[in-house]
């Protein structure tokens, strides 16, 4: 009897250890699939970890799900000071918490990790590559895309102190500082918490007009001996 019931609670913990497994999916990133360690669901989450997420007051990390929270599930979190950014596949999204936040209340609410994301994730393939060979050249326009309440000058603060330097533009992207920075200062800017992602954009207007007119053969639509359409006269409308 006491045999069978030894092996009973061994089927039972094998089980239980499949399920998490199974439940466990890699959050996919352009760089790679990033497979964190599900310290909430083992209980295996310590106060240091807590460090490379912190800023401030606040904690900004992934945190992974074992289901998508619903509407309801959404506004248990937000009460409770947690504001879901932006969705990332695998169950997860980019999350800031209050730094008090007790981390052991944290499987009630179906999570099953809260991490800090390694700065190669944060990188596009283009500062990837840079950084890979060790280029020497700064970089221009690089966009730098923050946590959505994170304090945007609190932010260019952080990365003014790194050295790096913040381009202005026409107009503020919402969650997004532009910067010009070394390729050895990509690591360090990927490091600050409140960073989600890092991209090569273009700021300096360039006209497009004309680039495939070749082509497409359209040249024969606006020849004076054609069809004489140069687009005078024409509204365009876009809606959002």
């Amino acid at each position: 009897m006491k045999n069978r019931l030894v092996t009973f609670l061994v089927l039972l913990c094998s089980i239980s250890c499949f399920q998490a497994v199974a439940q466990q999916e890699p959050i996919r990133f352009a760089n790679g699939n990033f497979v964190p360690s599900p310290n909430i669901q083992n209980r295996s989450f310590k106060k240091e970890q807590a460090a490379g997420m912190t800023f401030r007051n606040r904690l900004y990390a992934v945190v992974q799900f074992s289901t998508l929270p619903s509407l309801e599930a959404q506004q248990r979190l937000s009460k409770l000071g947690i504001v879901l950014d932006k969705a990332l596949p695998g169950k997860a999204f980019f999350a800031s918490l209050p730094a008090s936040f007790d981390v052991n209340s944290a499987a009630a609410l179906n999570i099953l990790s809260i991490t800090s994301l390694p700065g190669v994730y944060k990188l596009d393939a283009n500062l990837a590559e840079l950084y890979s060979a060790g280029s020497k050249q700064p970089v221009e326009d690089i966009a730098v895309e923050i946590y959505k309440n994170m304090n945007r000058q609190q932010a260019i603060e952080a990365m003014v102190a790194l050295g790096v330097s913040i381009i202005p533009s026409k107009f503020d992207v919402t969650g997004a500082i532009f910067i010009r920075a070394d390729v050895a200062q990509l690591k360090e800017i990927a490091a600050l918490p409140f960073v989600s992602s890092m991209s090569v954009k273009t700021l300096i207007d360039a006209p497009l007009n004309y680039k495939n007119v070749a082509s497409h053969g359209f040249s024969a639509l606006n020849a004076s001996g054609g069809k004489n359409l140069n687009g005078k006269g024409v509204t365009i409308g876009i809606g959002d």
